[in-house]
């Protein structure tokens, strides 16, 4: 499983392997498919990552950063509350 996360969290361009370490050695840096993970974050691919267009209409980009920092925020504050509850269950049942 760690192999398979591993494998797409940094899959190379178009999933060729050796040409990414090639290029990784040669020192022209690790070239990130567009379905990578880290590539998703850092919106490889994309011509435009402007949040806005220039009439102040969000972008597709816009939508896909505000949903991924909703989600994260989500995750932290039931992972505080679980945190929370994990405390008050310990202290009473002492």
């Amino acid at each position: 499983m760690l192999a398979v996360f591993c494998g797409s969290l940094i899959s190379p361009l178009l999933g060729d392997w050796v040409a990414a370490f090639s290029s990784l050695m040669n020192g022209n840096g690790w070239p990130l498919d567009v379905g990578s993970i880290i590539g998703k974050i850092f919106h490889v691919g994309y011509t435009d990552t402007n949040w806005f267009t220039p009439d102040g209409n969000p972008t597709q980009v816009f939508i896909v950063d505000a949903t991924r920092i909703v989600l994260l925020l989500t995750f932290l504050i039931i992972a505080w509350m679980i945190k929370i509850a994990w405390k008050k269950h310990t202290t009473h049942s002492l």
